[in-house]
């Protein structure tokens, strides 16, 4: 007997260990994300897009950091190469949640994002996951729930739809989501 395996959804998820005096400094992500939204610096002024609620980050050293750790990782144990494309934060207030959406570019397959990351910049314990939609055979329409809380990430394929759930808190939550394509 011989298995064929035809499709498979890998997620990758855990903390961001960095090693001794070389932390992520989230208070700059944290300040360069607010800073944004306060500005309504978004990735799209149309307010029917999905991005109209994504704020730009700028580069730092901080964001680098994250990226490279997270792609180099991923080339390291499963020897896939990974490149960023966009970044983008979110700031989630009381009751907020993201739209769910994914990165599958059906008319252009090959500008598809690969992989999507999203960080817990700042995040009040046990106020939110992540939620991936897929297909599983025959089950459609699952969800499987990935929470969320400070410098903890979740990594996933950009075809599978995703949103970040209500924040359950009285305090505000920010996160950072990188995608990355794979060659």
């Amino acid at each position: 007997m011989k298995k064929t395996v035809l499709s498979e959804i890998d997620i990758y998820q855990g903390d961001l260990k960095m090693p001794k005096n070389f932390d992520i400094n989230r208070s700059k992500l944290k300040a360069d994300i607010l800073d944004s939204h306060l500005q309504e610096t978004t990735i799209s002024n149309d307010p029917f897009s999905f991005s109209f609620l994504d704020y730009k980050v700028p580069s730092s050293r901080a964001l680098d950091m994250t990226e490279k750790y997270v792609a180099e990782h991923v080339d390291s144990y499963f020897n896939t190469k990974m490149f960023p494309v966009q970044r983008f934060g979110n700031v989630l207030k009381p009751n907020e949640q993201t739209f769910s959406r994914n990165f599958l570019d059906l008319n252009n397959s090959s500008n598809s994002i690969d992989y999507v990351l999203v960080y817990g910049v700042d995040i009040a314990d046990e106020s939110c996951s992540v939620v991936i939609e897929y297909n599983n055979n025959k089950y459609l329409n699952q969800k499987y729930f990935v929470p969320m809380c400070n410098n903890y990430f979740v990594l996933f394929p950009g075809s599978e739809r995703f949103f970040i759930s209500s924040n359950a808190s009285k305090q505000t939550n920010i996160f950072l989501t990188c995608t990355f394509q794979c060659r």
